[in-house]
Order: C-alpha cells, then structure tokens, then sequence
C-alpha cells in the first residue's frame, strides 16, 4: 500500500492515536517543503503551524471522536497557498490527505471507467482504494444524480463493508445504496443526510441498516460529498461505525425500564415522582387513588399534597429527608408516619430514594407503604410486653422506664413519691381457694387501686401480689391521703369469688428530690419501708427513714460480699446425715450451705438464701452448691466410700437450663445421677406446677431421686403427691417437735402422713429430729428414716466420713411408685 501512496499527487500522512506523525508520503514532503526524517515522531500541529487556527485541531478531534470522515479547507499563510485536509478514522492508525486547491482541479468525468482508462486517474484510485480499505468501519463510495435516480450507484466498498453486510465486492459494486436499507430505515434521517450533503456539509446519523440476510445492524453513519461533476451529479462517501453494542445496551436499558415501571405501576405501594424543585412528575394508580394527582399542565407540589394527606407533622419529616436525599448527603430515607383518618387509623412506611429512571440525576421516587397491620400489631407486642397480662397495669419493665423519666424530671419543688404495697393475707386465698380464685381476686384488686388514685399516678404490678404507685408532684399528706384510700378500698370485702374475703394491705413510702437517684434504688427503699410496715401489723404506712437506710445499706453491701464469696469461694458446706432410725446407718447427707463473713462472722443460712433472691443470684448460688456437693461425693467416691448427697432446689432454679446444668456437673464430676439426690420445697412446686412437674420429671427419668422438702407446710396434699415424681417427702420439724407433748394431734399427723406416704410407696423422712423419744416415736409410727441433732450436727465431711465409718453405711433404695 505504501508504493501507491508514494505516487500520489495529494499529500499522504499516517498519524497514531497521539496525532503524531508515523509516516508521511514524497507529495507531503514536496508540498511542505520539510525533510521526512525530521518531522516523523512530531505532533501535526507541529507540522501545521498556525493552519486553521484553533478550529482545525478541535474539530479533528471530534471527528475522531465521533468516527465520522473529517474535511477542511482554509488559507494556509506558511505555504500562500488554500489547503484542504481529509482525515480517515481508524482504530489504531489514520489516514490524512490535503492538497493545494488554489487553483482547485476538478474532474469532469470521474466514472470508475475513467479511472481504469487513465494512468493519472488510476493511480488516484489506487489512492482511494488504499485508503478506505485501511479503515475498519464499512466504507461506501457512491454517486448520485439528483435529477436520476438510476444513476445513485456503488462506486466501491471496502472490505470491512463486505464482512458487516454480507455483500461481497462484486454484488455491491454498480448496486443501489439503498440494498443496505429496510423496513426500519429512518426515512427522515436520510433526507437530513441528503439535505446536508446537498449543501456541501458532513451528515451524521443513527440508523439501522440491513444485511443481505436481512438481519439488521445499527450504526452511525457519516457521508460527505467528494466531488461534483459537470453534469449535477457528485460523488460522495459514507462510513458506518457499528452501534450494535452500545444500541443492545440502549435497548436493555429501556426494557429494564419499561419492566421498572410497569412493576412501579401495579405496585400496592403508593409511588410519587418528584423533580428536584418537588413537583411531581409521575404516579402509579395507587398514587392516584389515594389522592396523589399529578397533571402536566399544572405542577402540582408534593409537599402540598403530602400535608393533606400525612398530616404537617409528617410532610415536614418526609420533606427534611427528601432535601438530604437530593443533596446526596444520604442514600435512602425512610419513616413511618401516622396518616390517621377520621375513621380509622393509618401509618404509612415512606421510602425516598434517588430516581434512577430519571435521564438525568435529579428528582427521587417516594413510595408509601400501608404498614398498618404491622405497626398496630408492634404495638400491641409493645403493650404486652409492658403490662401484666393479669391485671393489665403497667409491668416492672415499664415502671423503671417511667420511674426514671419521672426522677429525671424531679426536684425540690416537685417531689417523686413511691408507694410499695404488698397483700395481706393473699397467700392464704391460694392455699384454700385455688390459683384461679386467687387471680380472681388480684383483678379486683387492681380495679380497685386504679379507682383510688387521685391524678396521674401509675399503678403497676410487679408480680404476686405485690402493687407500687408513681406519684409525681408529691408530698407526704397527698401521700397519705393516697395510703387511706387504698386501705378502704381494699379492706372492702370481696364478693366476686366464690367465699367472702377481707384483705388488708402494707405500703412502704420512698420520696426524694434527687435527679440523680438510681431507680432500683428507690424501688429498694419502699421494698424495705413495706416490710417493716408489715412487721407493724395490718393496714401500716411506713415511709422510709434514716435507720432504714442504715439496714438497707447494709444489706446492699452483704449482697454484694455475696456475690464476691460465690466467685471466690468464701462458701462452705456441711453435711448432716440421713440416717435409718432402726439400724443407726447413714443412708445420705443433707448438704447444707454455710457463709463465714470476713467481718460479720456467721450469716445464718435463711439470710443468705434471703439475699440471693433480693440480688437476683439465685440460680449462681444453686450452682455452686450443686457443684460442691457433686465434688464431695466424687471425693468420698475415691476414698471408698458411696453415698449419696441431698441439695435443695430453689424455685429460680426450676427454670432456665436447670436440666443441662444437673446433666453437666454429674457428667464433670463423673458421678452416677442415683448419687444426687434434689429436694423442691412444696411452694417451689406450686408456684409453676405444669413447668416444674416437666422439670422434675425429666430428672427422676436421667436418674436423679427427687425429694419434696418442708412437707406438711404448703398447700399441696398427699393425693397430690400421685401426680408429682418425687422418691420422698421430708416431714416439717414442726411436725416432729410435737411428739414430745403427752399430748396433742401431730403424733396421729406423723402416723397419717407415714402410712399414706407408705402406701403411695414413697419414703417418709422426718426433719429436725433431736431427741431420742422422737426417734423412737417415728420409728413406731413406721417411718424409716430421720435426720436431726439427735444423730449428728451438720459437720465437716472429715467428720461426716468419720460418723459414717463409725456407724455404718446403709443401703437407700429408690421409692417403688
């Protein structure tokens, strides 16, 4: 291709992607009148000083830009002479022509014929050849007579022409243009083109043409006229540069929005468009049913709409997220809002996004979700989760919420009063009349609480029977006045149960000024005024005091000196033997907690327990006597001995991971399940029966031998003992401290209880046994086993071990139930 580019008359140059000069032909170096060697390498505007002006260089550059064949003519002062340039786009290199026009050489018979017939003329067509079949679009060089349409034929087509439409060179050659065109061809673009060629000027367009197979291919057209003839016709070119990839993305695009918007459309959600000053631009039909409207030829402000149908207060939230969103500063703003209508309530969940469909980046889509179902139904959870499911007042969860706002809010001139109340008698309905008499009863109660208050006191139960008041604004005479009014009220009998029943009622009172004051502080300090209210006698007030400080400081300070000495092993156990009263052999030890405080010395055991329950460590307690006891029966175990130890179970432990916990320490300890035995007290049992019959009925199932402690004390019967999986009961000692009375009921109680036990094949132990008359009084009435003073104070396991070895070790063998 160079050798007949060096024969051309016009001036060759090959430029790279830089627009610099890669090679050049010997026309070029004869009509600039420079040395080929020094300007390869340099920059066409270097070579072209001055030509054009700023023009030349921007215009080339958009030409190459867009991939459409660039012309220019201008005086070019360096050579005196008007210089027209033509440039090629191409991929890596471009082709680049000018010549002198200055006395403009025209031909007059420019037929494909007339080149193959002139020397001159072929070396021209080599030229042309060389340089559309070194451009990868398709090129077309025509000619067209306006005034005969036979005569707009193919002159040549490059090879890249050939490979995009199928047409090989000698089909397309002396064939219609339009074999590229179809049913799709844009009419009006092409008489753009023509109307622009006709005038002399470069035509730029986006079609769709037409392969031989009819399959079509979109392209950006480029046609500029070469030259005239004589004759009105003219020669002209025409580049295609391939859109198919750049249109398929077009076309996805508008599919994906298409599919966008008609899933917008159908959308439950009320779906608003705004532009950036707010107005909106479109809706969906939900949006338009719901009173969104939204006309072309009136903007219509969303805000606007939005106050009337959200309310102010949640237009303006709404409007402060849209302003963020526009501004970029977030991506995405949501709210729910409360549209309520008169007749019914509503809450919307909004969503502002940016609106992606837009053209340009301005606007966003808000969507309103009808969310009402979901926000009731959260609040209704949130109430449950808040109020007694009984009594429906208020819940220890929302009174330390409430309780904390309101001392937030205290202060000298506004005092905060709490009122601790606990039921008198109360426990005695559940003994006699039954769980259900006793919720009966606690409703009424609340009722009658909440008729007694006087302003905006809140009323919540804590559990149990026990009731607390907020009272803001308060003062010791509204409080008492409040105090007697609840004493009436709940004095009053009770007719609404089965039985008549008084009640009488204790209140504690705790009043500080304090903004500062812990919550759980102050809910202590009318716990602590209500007991001793309650140690003065039916129906007290007392408020909490000074000495009352004194105490109760002391006992936070043991409470917390407990939970030191259950982490750091300050605790001890003591071990009182189960023994068989005949034979004087140990069946079992009864583990017994004991606490030696640094600086009060001795805690008394039901002290201890006392304050685990007020510190809420109760289950940590339960575990670590549970792991000590399961300790010294491994220790025994190595040292020969087998025997199984008793610990007792609190109600706090009934729950949670109780059985995981039992199954771990055994495991741990690698002791047998038969060698623990758990005792439950009656009201650890009949607090939750369903859940602790479950619990215990799993452990008698892993092995465990349950007992049922202080029998005799509680509301449970020995008929009720059919249905609960216990080994054995444990006689209260307050049954056996009787049988020293000449006379009197509890021995004929000890002997029912024995034979019933007996015959429902559970062991009957007798508890707090400490006299050898008693020993032989139980032992008459049939009971087998017994512990007690009598036979051994709780002692060391040095000294269980010893007493063991000394009288012997018996054999307990689980009830046959």
């Amino acid at each position: 291709m160079k050798s007949a580019l060096q024969n051309v008359s016009d001036g060759v140059l090959v430029l790279n992607q830089d627009n610099c000069i890669v090679w050049l032909n010997k026309s070029a170096v004869r009509i600039l009148g420079v040395i080929e060697a020094e300007v390869t390498g340099k920059n066409l505007v270097d070579l072209f000083p001055g030509f054009g002006g700023g023009d030349f260089i921007t215009s080339l550059a958009k030409c190459y830009a867009d991939h459409t064949i660039f012309q220019f003519e201008d005086y070019y002062s360096m050579l005196d002479a008007n210089i027209e340039f033509i440039a090629f786009p191409g991929a890596a290199l471009r082709m680049c022509l000018f010549r002198d026009v200055t006395q403009r050489y025209r031909v007059r018979d420019a037929t494909p014929d007339g080149w193959r017939n002139s020397s001159k003329s072929e070396v021209q067509a080599d030229m042309y050849r060389a340089v559309v079949d070194s451009i990868g679009d398709p090129v077309l060089i025509a000619e067209l007579d306006p005034m005969d349409r036979a005569r707009h034929r193919i002159l040549y087509v490059n090879n890249a022409f050939e490979r995009r439409t199928g047409y090989p060179h000698e089909e397309a050659i002396d064939a219609s243009p339009e074999i590229v065109f179809g049913e799709r061809t844009d009419l009006h673009a092409l008489a753009r083109i023509a109307i622009a060629v006709y005038g002399g000027r470069v035509a730029s367009e986006e079609m769709e043409f037409y392969r031989k197979d009819r399959s079509s291919y979109w392209a950006a057209i480029s046609v500029a006229k070469v030259f005239d003839r004589e004759d009105g016709s003219f020669v002209y070119v025409a580049i295609h540069h391939d859109l198919d990839e750049r249109k398929a993305q077009e076309i996805a695009a508008a599919r994906r929005e298409e599919f966008v918007r008609s899933v917008i459309e159908s959308l439950p959600a009320e779906v608003v468009m705004i532009d950036s000053k707010s107005n909106i631009v479109a809706v969906n039909r939900s949006a338009s049913r719901s009173g969104w409207h939204f006309d072309e030829s009136i903007p219509r402000s969303y805000l606007e709409i939005a106050t009337h149908i959200l309310g102010a207060k949640g237009a303006e939230r709404i409007a402060s997220g849209i302003r963020d969103v526009l501004a970029r500063k977030i991506d995405r703003f949501s709210v729910d809002v409360n549209a309520a209508r008169e007749d019914r309530a509503r809450w919307l969940h909004v969503d502002v996004v940016p609106n992606v469909l837009a053209s340009e980046e301005t606007g966003v889509v808000i969507s309103h979700t009808d969310v009402t179902e979901r926000v009731l139904g959260a609040q209704r959870l949130s109430w449950v989760a808040d109020h007694d499911a009984l009594t429906g007042l208020p819940n220890r969860h929302l009174l330390i919420r409430e309780l904390r706002d309101a001392i937030s809010n205290c202060g000298p001139e506004n005092l905060l009063g709490l009122i601790f109340l606990d039921l008198d008698g109360f426990r005695r309905v559940n003994d006699t009349l039954g769980h259900e008499a006793g919720d009966e009863l606690l409703t009424e109660v609340a009722m009658r609480l909440s008729f007694s208050s006087h302003r905006n006191e809140l009323i919540a139960r804590l559990g149990g029977d026990e009731f607390v008041i907020l009272v803001p604004d308060a003062s010791p005479n509204l409080i008492n006045g409040i105090a007697s009014n609840i004493i009436d009220a709940i004095s009053e009998p009770y007719t609404s149960i089965s039985s008549q029943i008084s009640l009488s009622i204790a209140q504690g009172v705790a009043i500080t000024s304090d903004k500062t004051f812990p919550a759980a502080d102050l809910l202590r300090q009318a716990d602590t005024a209500m007991y001793r209210a309650k140690e003065q006698g039916r129906n007290k007030v007392v408020f909490f005091d000074e000495e009352m400080a004194t105490q109760l400081a002391t006992r936070l300070e043991l409470e917390s000196a407990l939970k030191v000495a259950i982490t750091s092993d300050q605790l001890t156990q003591v071990y009182q033997p189960i023994v068989e009263i005949d034979s004087g052999k140990v069946v079992a030890f009864e583990a017994l907690l004991r606490w030696n405080h640094i600086t009060r010395g001795p805690i008394r055991p039901y002290e201890v327990i006392a304050l685990a329950e007020d510190a809420g460590i109760m289950q940590s307690l339960g575990k670590w006597v549970l792991r000590r006891a399961a300790r010294q029966v491994r220790e025994w175990l190595n040292q020969g001995v087998r025997v199984p130890v008793s610990v007792n179970v609190s109600v706090n432990q009934l729950v949670g991971s109780f059985l995981e916990e039992v199954s771990s320490t055994v495991e741990e300890f690698a002791i047998e399940p038969a060698l623990l035995h758990l005792e439950v007290t009656e009201s650890a049992v009949m607090a939750d029966p369903k859940l602790s019959i479950s619990t215990l009925q799993e452990l008698s199932d892993m092995g465990f031998s349950i007992m049922m402690d202080d029998f005799g004390t509680g509301q449970s019967t020995l008929a009720a003992l059919k249905g609960l999986p216990v080994d054995a009961v444990k006689l209260d000692q307050s049954f056996v401290s009787g049988l020293d009375a000449s006379e009197g009921p509890d021995a004929q109680i000890v002997d029912a209880v024995v034979r019933l036990t007996t015959a429902l094949g559970l062991h009957a132990i007798a508890e707090g046994v400490e006299t050898g008359f008693q020993a032989s009084s139980l032992s008459a009435s049939g009971c087998r086993y017994a512990q007690g003073y009598h036979f051994l104070y709780p002692s060391s396991a040095e000294q269980a071990l010893a007493y063991m070895r000394q009288k012997g070790i018996g054999v307990w063998k689980p009830a046959s139930k």
